[in-house]
Formats: structure tokens, C-alpha cells, sequence
């Protein structure tokens, strides 16, 4: 999926969940969406680089000198 693509899905949704919300309205609701989940994955992808990362430097921590 496109860019394009999904943001002219996310206005379809704002559309039908929303119909009563002016088209700036809807825009709005759809841009939030996108950005909220961008923020959370975001935020996962960090969790997951900060825990690699930190059992990577627990594991040359334990590592004994040959």
C-alpha cells in the first residue's frame, strides 16, 4: 500500500465513522489516527532497540576473558 493509498483509506473511514464531522473534521480525525499510530510504533521499535541493545552489553559484560 501507498501512501496515498492509505491516507484516502483513512479519509474513507473518517468519512463513514464521521459523517456528521465537517471534511476538515475528518481530515483532522484521520491525520490523528495516522500520527498515533506512528507514535506508538515508534515507540515499540525503541523499546525493542533499547532491550537488544542492553542484553547485547549484558552478554560482554559476563564474557570472560580468554
Amino acid at each position: 500500500m501507498q501512501s496515498r493509498d492509505l491516507a484516502l483509506l483513512m479519509l474513507d473511514h473518517a468519512g463513514q465513522l464521521h459523517p456528521e464531522y465537517t471534511r476538515e473534521q475528518q481530515m483532522l480525525w484521520a491525520i490523528g489516527m495516522l500520527c498515533d499510530v506512528v507514535v506508538t510504533k515508534t515507540l515499540n521499535d525503541n523499546i525493542v532497540w533499547q532491550e537488544l541493545s542492553q542484553r547485547i552489553d549484558t552478554l560482554y559484560m559476563k564474557k570472560t576473558p580468554l
